[in-house]
């Protein structure tokens, strides 16, 4: 009975189990902020053509092309943002500035549909150029080696429930919306817009709080040279 309960899959279970208890904080406040703005970005985009169409009078290629807007940048900024972090260092301090950015472009989105929205198309472009492959790419200094996988498992897992919520409740308040407003044009749109730009502002407060705590006492490699700083990455393995 002994060796039959002792099976690979209760070895797995238990290795899995001692690899998880391994994760540090700093890496559950990363996976907390991929979560996050995995739904910053992504949501927003699913209904943003016709938020466009409505709210600001676009036609249907206009409001595709402003949607589209947001990836374009991405293409040229990513490759070059990761190669002058791995050099430079302070990822966090980019991150903190990035969600900044994206903070306000929500809020101008919401709160001012006078002004071009390609503006807060090209901000938000530029933080998600950085925040996910930033954020990605400082969990390798927050757990051991032996635990990459985990982590980048847990992270994925996270992500994923968090974008399935996010998007079954934004669709569910944007439906209430419509009904309440009687039809009435963008009506739909104001708790739901008014939701993300909350989500941005946690973000930014999450980013700077995680900043503060690694100058203070946290793992150094977090705003230094990625591609480096092998000493970082040396210490949690003992």
């Amino acid at each position: 009975m002994s060796g039959a309960s002792h099976t690979p899959t209760y070895h797995s279970m238990l290795a899995l189990r001692t690899r998880a208890s391994s994760l540090s904080g700093s890496f559950w406040a990363l996976a907390f902020l991929h979560s996050v703005y995995i739904n910053v970005f992504h949501i927003f985009l699913n209904f943003s053509s016709h938020y466009f169409t409505v709210v600001f009078g676009r036609d249907a290629q206009s409001a595709a092309f402003l949607t589209s807007s947001a990836s374009v940048l991405v293409i040229f900024l990513g490759p070059l943002v990761g190669y002058i972090m791995d050099r430079v260092g302070g990822q966090l301090y980019v991150c903190s500035a990035s969600s900044l950015l994206v903070l306000y472009a929500y809020y101008s989105l919401s709160y001012t549909p006078t002004l071009d929205p390609l503006y807060d198309m090209v901000l938000l472009s530029i933080g998600e150029s950085f925040i996910p492959i930033l954020v990605m790419a400082l969990i390798p200094f927050t757990v051991p080696r032996r635990a990459y996988g985990t982590a980048y498992g847990v992270v994925e897992v996270t992500g994923a429930l968090c974008s399935f919520a996010g998007n079954v409740l934004i669709g569910y308040l944007i439906d209430r919306g419509g009904k309440e407003g009687g039809g009435e044009g963008g009506k739909e749109y104001e708790v739901p817009m008014l939701a993300l730009t909350g989500l941005a502002a946690v973000g930014m407060v999450a980013f700077f709080g995680l900043t503060f705590f690694e100058c203070c006492c946290g793992h150094k490699g977090l705003n230094s040279r990625t591609a480096m700083d092998l000493e970082s990455l040396a210490a949690l393995d003992e």
